[in-house]
């Protein structure tokens, strides 16, 4: 199996409105939807289910106290680090098998007659934050899609590409819409009315 050709992914960032933060919370909960925070519980609370709450979408938490001796926290943090690197790992297996060149489709590679896309409910679980959130796509529907780059559809990002602050009038509804028509679908739209335009995401073509 030959390694995965680069040039075949490309990042995108995708900026959408959410629900109103509930401003009077502390920061960074001050963006979350739903203030659902998993209780930490002493001695009961271990990396395992902090690892499963924030799959959830909850904010995880644990003692520090609970690491004993507490030299174990260390390995606690690096556990529930490694397992978000097996993840992406097992991402990556599959992109590799799908770009096998020994066996083509048309001249193309699976991967290149595919679209992949690998993101998460949130940017960051511990705030419940959809917005700011990193989509991998890769594969070029047959050609379809330029592939090989990062999409950063924050406005704000154009004078200051380390800022905090978001605005775009891309959703994720767009994406699905350009996933679909990249298929060969002719839908227009994809999804709930809250997109600000109907419509594919500028720039993927």
């Amino acid at each position: 199996m030959t390694s995965l050709r680069w040039d075949s992914l490309f990042f995108i960032h995708i900026f959408f409105s959410h629900t109103p933060a509930m401003s009077h919370l502390p920061p960074p909960l001050n963006r979350l939807p739903f203030p659902v925070i998993g209780s930490p519980l002493f001695i009961i609370s271990n990396p395992q289910m902090v690892i499963e709450q924030c799959k959830a979408g909850v904010v995880g938490s644990m003692p520090a106290l609970n690491a004993r001796p507490a030299a174990q926290l260390d390995d606690w943090l690096a556990e529930m680090r490694d397992n978000r690197r097996w993840r992406t790992d097992l991402v990556r297996l599959i992109l590799e098998g799908l770009d096998d060149p020994t066996f083509l489709e048309g001249g193309r590679t699976l991967l290149d007659n595919s679209v992949l896309l690998y993101t998460s409910e949130f940017s960051d679980p511990a705030g419940h934050m959809s917005v700011n959130t990193p989509v991998l796509l890769a594969g070029s529907a047959g050609g379809v899609l330029r592939t090989g780059r990062h999409l950063d559809y924050n406005t704000r990002a154009v004078a200051d590409p380390n800022t905090l602050e978001y605005a775009s009038d891309e959703s994720l509804h767009n994406l699905y819409t350009s996933i679909l028509q990249a298929l060969g679908g002719t839908d227009t739209h994809f999804g709930s009315a809250h997109a600000t335009h109907r419509g594919p995401l500028p720039g993927l073509t």
